[in-house]
């Protein structure tokens, strides 16, 4: 009791999304909050590098940003608010990124899925699997 991390890793398979002359080995959707630049620049910062350039030929990261208001997040009543405008957007986001045909989704943002602790991850996940079909790789994991 009171260990934060899972008591098992699971490993998922990937939906088979459309392969192109890019994206021959695989493509990833990507949303990442409107409001925060930061996150997209560490992202492809990461990729992007000398390191991982190479590792990275023929596999396709397609991103979508959900729209966030500035959000005020100095009491719980601000939180509940942000968290239900937030459930509004994702699905729409999360349908305009299967546009692209991902083959994994990876939610560029933290706060949103530490909501509900563990088991508010994985209502999240399972939520946004129904819809899309894919999984999903969350900040809380």
């Amino acid at each position: 009791e009171g260990n934060p991390l899972p008591a098992e890793v699971v490993s998922y398979d990937i939906g088979d999304g459309f392969p192109d002359a890019n994206e021959y080995r695989m493509k990833f959707g990507v949303i990442i909050p409107s409001t925060n630049t930061t996150v997209e620049y560490d992202f492809w910062n990461a990729i992007m590098s000398p390191a991982n350039r190479e590792a990275c030929k023929g596999i396709g990261f397609h991103v979508s940003g959900i729209l966030i208001d500035q959000p005020k997040l100095t009491t719980d009543e601000d939180m509940l608010q942000f968290l239900e405008m937030f459930r509004k957007q994702i699905y729409t986001t999360t349908d305009r990124l299967m546009t692209s045909e991902p083959q994994y989704i990876i939610m560029g943002m933290s706060l949103e899925t530490f909501f509900g602790g563990w088991e508010g991850n994985k209502e999240f996940k399972q939520t946004l699997t129904d819809r899309t079909g894919l999984n999903i790789a969350t900040g809380a994991e």
